[in-house]
């Protein structure tokens, strides 16, 4: 019983092992593929499972191409091939001749009753009576072909073949012509110049992106071209065309990644060192007010241009990417320079944010020190003013140069403490609220304060300077006018010019302290006014010759029909004893010359 038992479980054993044995072999044979799972075979369809048993039948080798062809560029950028539709198609008909006339050089076809017509008979009954071995003569028999022409079956048949391989040639030549659209791709790259195209305007990212885009893509197409197809008996060689047409496209990114990188880090280079200098000049200390009011205005100027900074950040990205994208080559110590631009436009940006926290802090600090130095302008302003007021420009003994240099030393003065005084205030406004305490030095009085010292130390320098230049001037006028010829002044000139003066005599007159400069002036002024009507009056253009001799008859002198007369002559002369008869007599020839002017227009 026992042994029983174990009979039993060893029978057991020795069937699960050969089990695991068959089911293992199974599956190495589906593996392979040399059977199909049944599990698989029922997710299959009829067409997929005959396919695939289709496809492990060996196939018989294809047979050999009976016509190569070379599918070539033309200089015009078309398709063609090489040998030409024409030439393959006439090829045939050289093929059927050499065929012929090959056939007729093999004599043993002499015994086919076939080309019993094409035989020469003479030759063929000769080798047939020979008692001798009737195919010993049969090298050189030839057949004559001319027969065949006239044969009109085999003529049909040549004809049948010629259209079959004409229809097969062009149906070749139809379907090559998808091929057309590379031609299109290379005329559109011919005296393309990607480079001068940059250079006159600086491509957007966007664009380079659409081109090297474009260019890949027909690269890509190219290189997928097959080197030979085959269709029917014709073999075209595409790779002579291939190799033609890749260089178009490939000379477009060739300059595009000549131009891309040097674009993108010099862009890249301008904006880390505008990044550095920012960072810098927000990280300096100031060493005084000036120095603080030029950081605020840094840093408001920077928070203008930060989103600036924020696109072209954005550009230069995204050309680093498209690089990385389509392949462009990247020196890699440009490459290198370009990681550094975030981590250094990131710590410019928390610098900034630092600086704006931190700045009213250092207002009010930088404030005390401009009350400061306010306070000291408006010490040296009083000081300049009351120097001024109390100079000797003024004095009776003092030379006019020296008192012309003083003036101009107080007025470079001033406009020292002029624009002192403009930075000042505008350092308060730039400072804000900050400043805005009460008190004789809040901004609400500051401004008022410099203004009146500054208007009232300008007007005591302005009024000094203006009496000294017009008497400078005046005398040199006066000096011109008493020399020059009675007949060459301009009256009207000089009346312009007395009245200028005489309007600035009573300007000092009111404004200046009593001086004896001012009346000297004044004096030569008042006395040259007193003798201008007669001045007038003699160079009036209304006087006719009866006019001037009445004048000269009147005063009993002939100064004035003297061409080589001076002003002086006549000022020193007796035509002033009758001055009011001798401007009767300009009035009256004015008078008559308005009425000969009136006869002549109702003439």
């Amino acid at each position: 019983h026992d042994d029983s038992i174990a009979l039993k479980k060893d029978v057991q054993e020795r069937i699960q092992i050969k089990k695991m044995r068959r089911e293992r072999e199974r599956k190495e044979k589906i593996a392979q593929g040399i059977i199909v799972d049944s599990d698989q075979e029922e997710d299959t369809t009829a067409d997929e499972r005959r396919e695939r048993i289709a496809a492990k039948i060996p196939r018989p080798p294809a047979l050999p191409p009976f016509l190569k062809v070379t599918l070539v560029l033309t200089p015009e950028h078309e398709l063609a091939f090489s040998p030409s539709r024409a030439e393959c198609i006439s090829s045939f008909s050289k093929v059927i001749t050499d065929i012929e006339s090959l056939a007729g050089k093999f004599a043993s076809v002499l015994h086919d009753e076939r080309l019993a017509p094409f035989v020469t008979r003479i030759k063929f009954e000769h080798i047939m009576e020979s008692e001798e071995d009737p195919y010993k003569d049969w090298v050189g028999v030839a057949i004559d072909i001319s027969g065949l022409k006239e044969d009109r079956g085999y003529q049909n048949d040549c004809t049948e073949i010629k259209t079959v391989v004409s229809d097969n040639i062009n149906r070749f030549w139809e379907k090559t012509k998808s091929f057309a659209s590379y031609c299109t791709m290379v005329r559109d790259c011919v005296d393309l110049s990607m480079k001068e195209s940059i250079t006159d305007k600086e491509w957007s990212t966007d664009q380079f992106r659409t081109v090297l885009s474009k260019y890949s893509e027909q690269v890509e197409a190219m290189n997928s071209l097959p080197e030979i197809v085959r269709e029917g008996f014709v073999l075209l060689e595409m790779l002579p065309f291939r190799e033609s047409i890749l260089p178009y496209p490939q000379k477009i990114l060739s300059e595009v990644h000549d131009t891309l990188p040097v674009i993108a880090y010099r862009r890249n280079e301008d904006l880390l060192i505008a990044i550095k200098d920012a960072t810098y000049r927000l990280e300096k200390d100031c060493k005084d007010v000036s120095q603080f009011v030029e950081y605020l205005q840094f840093m408001a100027k920077l928070v203008t241009e930060l989103p600036t900074m924020e696109k072209e950040f954005g550009v230069i990205a995204k050309m680093y990417a498209i690089a990385g994208e389509f392949d462009v080559p990247l020196p890699a110590e440009e490459l290198a320079l370009y990681r550094t631009l975030l981590p250094s436009f990131t710590h410019l940006k928390t610098t900034l944010t630092y600086c704006e926290a931190t700045r009213d802090e250092l207002v009010k600090k930088y404030s005390r020190d401009l009350e400061v130095q306010i306070r000291k302008l408006l010490q040296d302003i009083k000081r300049l003013k009351n120097e001024v007021r109390h100079s000797n420009v003024l004095a009776d003994d003092v030379d006019a140069q020296y008192a012309m240099d003083m003036i101009l030393d107080y007025s470079k003065q001033y406009k020292t403490y002029s624009s002192l005084a403009h930075e000042y205030l505008d350092y308060q406004n730039r400072f804000g609220s900050s400043t805005r305490d009460s008190g004789p030095f809040s901004q609400d009085n500051i401004a008022s304060i410099l203004n009146l010292e500054m208007s009232e130390t300008e007007r005591d320098i302005r009024l000094r300077r203006l009496l000294w230049e017009d008497l400078a001037d005046w005398n040199t006028n006066l000096n011109i006018w008493t020399s020059a010829n009675f007949i060459d002044i301009d009256v009207v000139e000089i009346q312009k010019i007395v009245k200028q003066k005489s309007q600035t005599v009573m300007l000092l007159d009111k404004a200046l302290p009593a001086n004896s400069i001012l009346p000297q002036l004044k004096m030569g002024v008042n006395e040259f006014k007193e003798s201008l009507p007669i001045l007038v009056a003699l160079r009036n253009p209304c006087l006719k010759q009866r006019h001037i001799d009445t004048i000269e008859e009147l005063a009993g002198i002939t100064v004035i029909s003297d061409p080589l007369c001076t002003v002086s002559s006549v000022l020193e002369s007796s035509y002033f004893e009758h001055r009011a008869d001798i401007m009767k007599i300009s009035i009256q020839a004015s008078n008559e010359a308005t009425l000969e002017s009136m006869l002549q227009k109702v003439k």
